[in-house]
Parts: C-alpha cells; structure tokens; sequence
C-alpha cells in the first residue's frame, strides 16, 4: 500500500471533519442520543477519520478518478442523513446549518484551487492538491471558527427558539447559492488564472461573497431574533390579558356572592312565609330559581389548578366553552411552579383550548365536548391530553393536520410542536371518525418543580 498517498487522501477528505463539528455545534442539545454532547462529538470525530483512512484507501487503489471531490457529492449526502436521523429538531432548520456549513467548506475550497493556481500555473483541479491542502484545512478552520465566534450564541438560540416555517423553507438558499457560485468559479486550468487579472477579480469576487456571506447571517439572526422577541411579547401581553380577564370573573363572582349573602335573610322570610302557607309549588320554583343563581355562580369553574398562569388559561376558555355551550371537563395537576417557563406552558394551552373550542362549534351543540388532562406522572416529564368532537374534516398537507382556525396553515399545532422539541418533548395529534386528540409530552428539568 501507498501509505504516504493514503494519509494525502485522508487528509482531503478530511476537511469534512471541521464541517461535521460546525453543524453539530448548534444542535448540540437537540441530539438523539444517550452520550452527553462531548462524548457524541468526540465519536462523530472518530468516526469521520475512520471514514477518511478508509476513503483514502479505498483513493489509492482507484487512481485513475479524476478527483476525489467525485466522491465528496455521495458523503455529504450520506452525512445529511445522519444529521437529520441523530438530531431531533426541524428538518428545515438542520438544513440550513447543513447548507451553511456547505458554504464555508466551499470558500476553503476555492483557497486551495487559488494557491494550487498561483504556484502550478501548468496545473489543473484534477491534480492532487499538495500545495493548496494546508490552506484549506487553514482556511475552513478559520472561516467556521470566526463564524462561532461571532454567531455562535444567537445561532444557537434562532435555531431552539425561532419555527417560522415559511422562513426556515426559504432561508437556506443563500448559502446553497453561494456555495454554487464557488463550485462554478473552480478553474479548470490553472493557467487560466494567469490571464490577464483573471486571478485578481476571482480574489475579490470570493472577498466580496464572503463578505455577503456573512453579512446576510448577521441579518438573519438579528431579524429573526427580533422577530421571535416580538412574538414572546405578544403572547406574555395575551397570557396576562387573559389573568386579568379571571381576575374580572373573580370579582364578578365575589360581587354576587356578596349580594346573596346579603339577601339571604330575605330569602329565609320568603321559604317560611311560603311553607306556612303551605305553597309548595310557588316554594320549589323560588327554591329552583335560588339554585340556578348559586350554580351561575360557582367559583369551581375559576380554579383548575394551582398554577397561577396556567389557571388563568385554562379559566379563560373555559369561560368561553361555557358560553359556546361547550361541556369543558378538565383534570389538571399541576404545582404552583414548573421548570416550563409561564409563557411556553400558555401556548401550548391556549392553542390546544382554541382550536378545541374551534372545532367544537363545528358540530351541533348536544354532540360537543372537550376533555382535558394534564399530569406528572412522571416527575421529570409533564403529560398533556386533549380530546375533542369536530366534524370529522381534517386538512392535511405532507402529512400535517392543518389548523381551521388560521386559514389553513396549522401554525397552532406547528407552534406547538416546536414548543414540545424545545423542551426535548413531543407532540402527536390524531383523529378518529370525528374525535381529535392531542397528546404532548415535555421534560422537566429538577431545579424547579
């Protein structure tokens, strides 16, 4: 065996190692795996320079390919794979990284075919890269550790806290441009480069694409980090808007409760004079209108639990299922606080409870019914579940039950799925015949419970 010639061709492949770390990075607590983040990456590690000893090998005995970039198309795609089946996030988010990572490894690309051009101006791409390899492997380090260091943090938290699917469709295509033009921009022959300032205007064309490169993430990431504070804002609005709203039925509650007791001595004269008169008709119907107004003003329907934000929630469109006609039977078990933050919790409510109440009123009001439970059974985990009756139409697209209630697209439900992987949890919803159901599981951390 060549072993000098393995250890070259090792080492070209070897520049996917930087790229496997970079799109790991950011994910890192996203992974489906039972190794902390270090030792995963460590294995990813070794498994990339297994697979680049063995590629090299397998270079050796194949000479007659062109390149060993002929071989880096079927790797990569082998690599999205594995990224998409270890990492347990949205797929479109993991793309984007995977096309960014693309990106940076394409510009370390180009620096190695510029320095080969420079110093081998007989030369072409098809020949090994001696030369232009330290300078790749240079390059790709450097470029994939500026970009950390300057995005490191707010790309991590657009990835675990920014779901706009729309976007997340759309976002990855800059980079997947950038890393095409690169491809495109590969000299053939190297003399080439020597004509004219052919050389020059490729150097400053990949400057000004890399400057573009990066401008565009600090665009992104800055937009979508605003984008999503916006958002917390509005439903931390919404949640207390919705707490001032249990606040007002408390009082009205209070206020009445009040007045009776006040008028309960008036009462009592009223049953008396009526039974010593012996008008037992007239005294079951005072008796029953009594009942109603204590029943109309049950405190019950005010307290689902002890959480205070959640209650409130819960108090709230349990206000409007009773005025929908909507029986609400709910068994909610919850402590006062969660290591799920107030606002994530009242999403996933507040969306679960509007689209119930949605659907419900889809059918005649003798059918309607919504049930909810939400447990700890586990102390670690907290178990949401959700029935309700609908009309039996569910719109779907790629497999994802759309939501009525926003014109179709099913931001509730994607929204509450997010939330779910957030919280390294999940989110099922099914449908029987007319019966939704939806069932959410999220993992609590032990510091606060």
């Amino acid at each position: 065996m060549d072993w000098p010639y393995i250890f070259f061709s090792a080492g070209e492949y070897g520049v996917i190692l930087p790229a496997a770390i970079f799109c790991l990075f950011p994910v890192r607590s996203h992974l489906k795996t039972r190794l902390s983040p270090t030792l995963f990456l460590g294995a990813v590690s070794a498994g990339v320079v297994i697979t680049c000893l063995l590629l090299g090998t397998w270079q050796s005995f194949h000479t007659q390919l062109e390149s060993h970039y002929t071989s880096m198309l079927p790797v990569f795609a082998i690599a999205l794979l594995l990224y998409f089946y270890f990492v347990q996030t949205d797929k479109l988010k993991l793309f984007y990284v995977f096309t960014c990572a693309i990106a940076l490894f394409s510009f370390s690309g180009m620096a190695n075919y510029m320095t080969e051009a420079m110093l081998k101006p007989d030369g072409s791409y098809l020949a090994p890269s001696s030369l232009g390899l330290p300078v790749q492997w240079f390059s790709i380090l450097l470029g994939m550790g500026l970009f950390l260091l300057l995005f490191s943090r707010r790309f991590t938290w657009v990835i675990d806290h920014f779901h706009e699917r729309s976007v997340w469709r759309t976002v990855w295509l800059f980079p997947a441009i950038i890393a095409a033009c690169n491809i495109y921009m590969v000299p053939l022959k190297y003399s080439t480069m020597h004509v004219g300032r052919v050389f020059y205007v490729t150097l400053f064309i990949e400057g000004t694409l890399l400057i573009l490169f990066f401008l565009y993430q600090a665009l992104f990431l800055k937009t979508a980090h605003a984008v999503t504070e916006r958002a917390e804002m509005e439903k931390e609005n919404q949640m207390l808007e919705m707490q001032a709203s249990q606040y007002a039925s408390l009082q009205s509650y209070v206020t009445q409760t009040s007045r009776l007791r006040h008028d309960f001595r008036h009462t009592v004269r009223t049953i008396t004079a009526l039974a010593e008169q012996k008008e037992y008709g007239r005294l079951l119907e005072y008796l029953n209108d009594y009942n109603r107004q204590l029943t109309d003003s049950d405190a019950s329907r005010f307290c689902y639990c002890s959480h205070l934000a959640a209650n409130a929630v819960l108090a709230y469109y349990g206000d409007i299922a009773a005025k929908q006609r909507i029986p609400f039977l709910c068994e909610a078990d919850l402590p006062s606080s969660l290591s799920v933050s107030d606002v994530d919790l009242c999403v996933i409510l507040g969306n679960l409870m509007e689209n119930a109440i949605q659907g419900s009123l889809t059918i005649p009001p003798a059918d309607r019914y919504i049930r909810l439970s939400i447990d700890m059974e586990d102390p670690g985990e907290l178990y949401i579940l959700l029935t309700n009756r609908f009309d039996g139409f569910i719109q779907e697209r790629d497999g994802t039950i759309l939501s009525s209630r926003e014109n179709g697209h099913g931001i509730g439900l994607s929204s509450i799925r997010a939330t779910a992987e957030k919280y390294h949890g999940v989110a099922l919803f099914e449908y029987k015949e007319q019966e939704f159901s939806a069932s959410i599981m999220l993992k609590l951390t032990t510091g606060k419970l």
